[in-house]
């Protein structure tokens, strides 16, 4: 919700009312700067243990310690999901009224 906040903020009317690319950008980029540092965190404070698997590869070490592929690819197709649904209610709330 902090993305969509961060749309209010930083962008100029209308809200999530047709597909626009900032208003996605904007909620893509805070998604991964957010999951980013819950990483580093987790990681700096011996928080997170990463298991080797197929689907989670690591993309770069940070001391010891692997960052993943798999955090980083759920903030990234969260956000397009979310902002897809929003429009499409936004949608179906414009004809009701």
């Amino acid at each position: 919700m902090a993305g969509v906040g961060l749309v209010y903020i930083l962008l100029k009317l209308p809200h999530m009312t047709c597909f626009r690319l900032s208003e996605l950008g904007v909620m893509v980029i805070w998604g991964i700067i957010q999951e980013t540092a819950v990483e580093l965190i987790s990681i700096g404070g011996g928080m997170w243990e990463y298991v080797e698997r197929w689907y989670n590869p690591s993309l770069f070490k940070v001391g010891d310690s692997d960052f993943t592929l798999l955090p980083v690819l759920i903030w990234v197709v969260a956000p397009v999901v979310f902002y897809l649904i929003a429009l499409r209610i936004n949608k179906k709330c414009d004809s009701i009224v």
